[in-house]
């Protein structure tokens, strides 16, 4: 099957190889290790997403078999990967056996890499009139298209592959895979449920069922589908991290992070998992648990810079919100060491200014936010929040009208924000004049309030008002034009 890779790492065949070598390392010796299993050995850490032990086990079968072509030719593939489109050339040049099918499929594979699409093509018509337009050639032709994001030339070999064998499961698979990553999830939907019909126990198949109804926004069903591949195996790591993922999407954190849990028990480098962790516990705001995962991950040595800024981050919005400020400031400033242009980490420096009452600063850093920021109104109104948390109303309508200014149209969505806080700046004129606005494109963001979680009080009283002047709107008591 050309997709059965990921159930082949849950034999117990494999699990010996895999046991074998990690023992291996651990004593600091070295052991015999056929070409095949080294190779699937790597693929297994790839798919982790350990690209780093990948490339170690392919170190180490380089050593035991220096010429063997399958791994010369997934060094090469790795080498791609990491951006040595030279490096990978000058391996490919080294192999003997130029006219070998690998061979050639890896260097058109390079080509294209290399944007050389004309000497790609000729490769691929070579080898598939040599091999009488072979299926199989026909769909790793595709593959190799597809994964260099080449939609139209991916579906044009696909499509000469699905005329001669419709029915062939390997063909059905490459349908779904490029529906999926090109043009339509729900109609992979089809293909994997065409094969499922076939092969109802097929452990993968469930499982990208289950990522199409995650990315068309079926959690329900994505449910479901994870759920029968777990009565397959119920140990599968994949599945098990994706059953988290529904529950998280479903608003249940907690289960959420038990089935993450069970991932970071089972899986060697828990670095990734962590990440998972830190943040379905910090979306729950379970600051406690955040921070121990946030220290967890510190303590790695598998984080990139802008990894490590977004883990202080977390940990600093952690402490502000235990009222821990100097344990905040502290990893703001840890933070944009390892990333200076972290937009959230100037907004919690921002908000640490307003709690002192620095409001000078405290501008400055909301500014360098803004600048940073990939979604500049978005981080604007997040720093006009923060002021009307701390009940500086002055300064946050100031921010909303800069934000009106320069983002005309998203400005519509904080119209209930500039109201309440016209309502408690007393200036009833322009209370209305934007509870009225509001009231016309948002209407839902009046019957509760979005910048806090306390008892709201006697500011309750804005949103009764609101309703009341939501009422009259309806009933053509109030021109909404003259206030537009």
């Amino acid at each position: 099957m050309r997709h059965d890779l990921a159930s082949s790492f849950n034999t117990p065949e494999f699990q010996a190889i895999k046991h074998k070598y990690e023992e291996m390392k651990q004593n600091h010796t070295h052991v015999y290790m056929e070409s095949n299993e080294l190779t699937h050995l790597a693929e297994y850490y790839a798919h982790q997403g350990d690209s780093k032990a990948s490339e170690e086990v392919i170190n180490y079968g380089l050593q035991l078999h220096p010429e063997n072509l399958d791994i010369l030719i997934y060094k090469c593939n790795n080498l791609v990967a990491r951006g040595k489109i030279n490096e990978a050339f000058f391996l490919l040049e080294t192999i003997p056996d130029q006219n070998d099918r690998e061979v050639r499929l890896t260097y058109a594979n390079l080509c294209l890499e290399r944007q050389d699409i004309e000497s790609a093509e000729e490769v691929f018509k070579q080898l598939a009139e040599e091999e009488d337009n072979d299926t199989n050639t026909l769909l790793d032709i595709a593959d190799i298209y597809m994964d260099a994001n080449m939609e139209k030339m991916a579906y044009h070999w696909l499509q000469k592959a699905y005329r001669q064998a419709p029915n062939d499961i390997e063909v059905l698979e490459s349908m779904a895979d490029y529906h999926y990553s090109f043009k339509s999830v729900e109609q992979a939907t089809v293909y994997y449920n065409k094969l499922l019909d076939e092969d109802p126990y097929n452990l993968y198949y469930w499982t990208e069922l289950t990522r199409c109804y995650l990315q068309m926004g079926e959690i329900e069903q994505a449910m479901e589908s994870v759920e029968f591949a777990l009565t397959i195996n119920e140990n599968d790591l994949t599945c098990i991290e994706m059953k988290g993922y529904c529950f998280q999407l479903l608003g249940d954190g907690t289960s959420a992070c038990k089935c993450y849990k069970q991932v970071e028990q089972s899986v060697s480098n828990k670095t990734r998992i962590r990440m998972v962790l830190m943040a379905c516990y910090f979306i729950d705001k379970k600051y406690d648990e955040t921070i121990q995962y946030c220290n967890k991950l510190l303590e790695s040595n598998d984080l990139e810079n802008f990894e490590r800024a977004n883990v202080y981050h977390k940990r600093a919005v952690s402490h502000l919100a235990k009222g821990e400020y100097e344990e905040s400031e502290k990893d703001v400033i840890n933070g944009l060491t390892y990333d200076g242009e972290f937009s959230e980490l100037y907004l919690v420096q921002g908000e640490l200014f307003v709690s002192e009452g620095k409001m000078i600063e405290a501008e400055c850093s909301f500014r360098k936010a803004e600048s940073f920021a990939m979604e500049k109104a978005e981080t604007a109104q997040q720093a006009a929040t923060t002021y009307m948390r701390y009940e500086h109303f002055k300064e946050a309508v100031q921010l909303y009208h800069w934000i009106e200014k320069e983002y005309p149209e998203e400005v519509k969505d904080f119209y209930s924000y500039i109201a309440f806080c016209y309502y408690r700046l007393k200036d009833e004129k322009n209370m209305l004049k934007y509870m009225v606005r509001s009231c016309f494109y948002t209407p839902e963001s009046l019957s509760n309030p979005l910048w806090g979680e306390k008892d709201m009080g006697e500011d309750q009283d804005f949103f009764n008002l609101a309703r009341i002047v939501l009422k009259e709107i309806q009933e053509g008591k109030i021109n909404v034009s003259s206030f537009l």
